[in-house]
């Protein structure tokens, strides 16, 4: 099988996941009260990722979960279908 061209690698996607986090960060002046939320199927993955960031940086555990629709969970008729709550590690 012909493998595919690669976009990121490990490391250019450490430093994305790095530089979202830190825009989160500011424009949220902090962790405190924040949830992040991942499209299904991989978006939960980039939640995590960016959850276990922002411990790294703040010390703060964050709430991250998934969603089956790219509407936000807040509005009327999307279901929130789980939510998780990283721990200390």
């Amino acid at each position: 099988m012909e493998q595919k061209a690669v976009i990121m690698d490990e490391n250019a996607m450490r430093r994305a996941v790095a530089r979202i986090t830190y825009e989160i960060l500011e424009r949220n002046r902090g962790a405190e009260n924040l949830c992040i939320v991942g499209i299904l199927s991989r978006g939960v993955v980039l939640a995590e990722r960016i959850a276990r960031k922002i411990y790294e940086l703040e010390q703060v555990e964050v709430e991250f979960g998934m969603t089956a629709s790219p509407m936000p969970p807040t509005l009327p008729g999307v279901p929130f279908i789980f939510r998780y709550r990283i721990s200390v590690w």
